[in-house]
């Protein structure tokens, strides 16, 4: 049986042809036949052609020859590859052919996945909307680099400008090892709001065409979708080519898009954009901008206010994988802490648990400013800075030295 990984030459066979043409008259057949990737038949064929035959032609056998080989083989011909002379161009040819496919299977995927968890966000949304009970109050979605730190100063300004604003921005709210599409699609689902930031560089990319296009049919249907023109303008996302933004969704969403009044960034100066962004979005949800006082308000805030779900929630995910540390710092005792762990499989169960039999335990005496003082104490200044903000952070540093 062939080796199946040679599909990957096939797809590429025509520039994988013209190079191997261009390197037949050094080592290459000597280390196939070493190799075991040509019979003593197929090297004498071939050497045979190269009197009579243009380069080309032999090149052409010889994919021929190597797309009949075993499994395994194809490992083989790419150390070949790597170790003979002018091997690097058809090599490097083959490995972008190969992430290419890797990409293609990967988008598949998240559009398979779209298909099923799409009936399960709508109904999760549906659920918190008719209590107004949300875990995040607003879901940042972005492709690119430099999106991302675009996004990371919104998130900030956010939480500058908004005391408890809870973002859900995925540079912080994932766990490591998380399978990343059906946990987008999860804080989809439990997200009041989603800001789009279109950009050039959502064309093709499946994680943010996966969150556009669920946001379109779940937040956009209900005026909550949010969507900012940042690399590209809205006459680009808006006219008869819209594609250039979802290129796999169909029509009836492009028209939603177009009919929905976004904030175009770019008619803003480089050093307003963030603050443009942050105010719109606060606007946009109906939430107060702390305009004076906002480091005591909020620290302030956490001291006396008293713990509830909404607290839990907003850290649990972020500090998951020390669960344990966190715990500790609590004063939570440790039959409690063994206890957390053999109910539950996974760290976030685990977490989420242990936080809400330390709530019970405070019996309505708790404070917020008590879980964010654990979390500082277990070393996690980062995600106290995330989710609390600069202010709390420092206030924090001051009280525990």
């Amino acid at each position: 049986m062939p080796d199946p990984k040679w599909k990957i030459l096939t797809r590429a066979q025509k520039d994988v042809v013209l190079y191997l043409s261009n390197i037949l008259g050094g080592s290459l057949l000597d280390s196939l036949l070493a190799e075991g990737l040509l019979t003593e038949a197929n090297y004498e064929k071939l050497r045979k052609m190269r009197e009579t035959k243009i380069d080309n032609e032999v090149a052409q056998e010889l994919v021929v020859m190597l797309k009949k080989t075993p499994p395994r083989s194809y490992d083989k011909f790419c150390k070949v590859l790597r170790n003979v002379d002018g091997g690097k161009d058809v090599y490097d040819r083959l490995v972008k052919e190969e992430a290419k496919e890797s990409s293609e299977q990967s988008d598949e995927l998240s559009r398979e996945l779209i298909k099923q968890k799409l009936p399960s966000v709508e109904a999760e949304y549906a659920k918190r909307e008719k209590t107004d009970d949300w875990v995040y109050d607003v879901f940042l979605s972005f492709s690119g680099a430099g999106s991302r730190a675009f996004c990371r100063q919104v998130r900030d300004e956010l939480q500058s400008l908004c005391r408890g604003v809870r973002v859900f921005f995925d540079e912080g709210s994932i766990a490591g090892g998380s399978h990343i599409v059906p946990v987008l699609l999860k804080a989809l689902g439990e997200s009041k709001y989603v800001a789009v930031f279109l950009t050039h560089e959502m064309k093709g990319s499946s994680h943010p065409e996966a969150e556009a296009t669920v946001a379109l049919k779940v937040h956009g249907a209900r005026d909550r979708l949010l969507p900012f023109f940042h690399t590209m303008s809205s006459q680009q996302c808006c006219d008869a080519d819209i594609s250039v933004f979802l290129p796999d969704s169909d029509e009836k969403l492009y028209e939603m898009i177009a009919k929905i009044v976004g904030k175009n960034l770019q008619k803003e100066k480089e050093e307003d954009k963030v603050n443009a962004a942050a105010r719109f979005i606060l606007k946009s949800m109906k939430f107060a901008v702390e305009e004076t006082d906002t480091d005591g308000g909020r620290v302030k805030g956490l001291l006396q206010e008293e713990i509830q779900e909404k607290h839990l929630r907003a850290v649990y995910l972020k500090i998951q994988a020390f669960w344990k540390r966190v715990a500790r710092e609590l004063g939570l005792p440790e039959y409690e802490i063994g206890s957390c762990e053999r109910s539950n499989s996974f760290d976030e169960e685990r977490c989420y648990d242990m936080l809400q039999r330390w709530k019970t335990r405070q019996r309505g005496k708790g404070k917020a400013w008590d879980l964010a003082s654990a979390i500082y104490k277990a070393q996690l200044e980062g995600v106290v800075e995330e989710v609390y903000g600069k202010s709390v952070l420092k206030a924090l540093q001051l009280a525990i030295k």
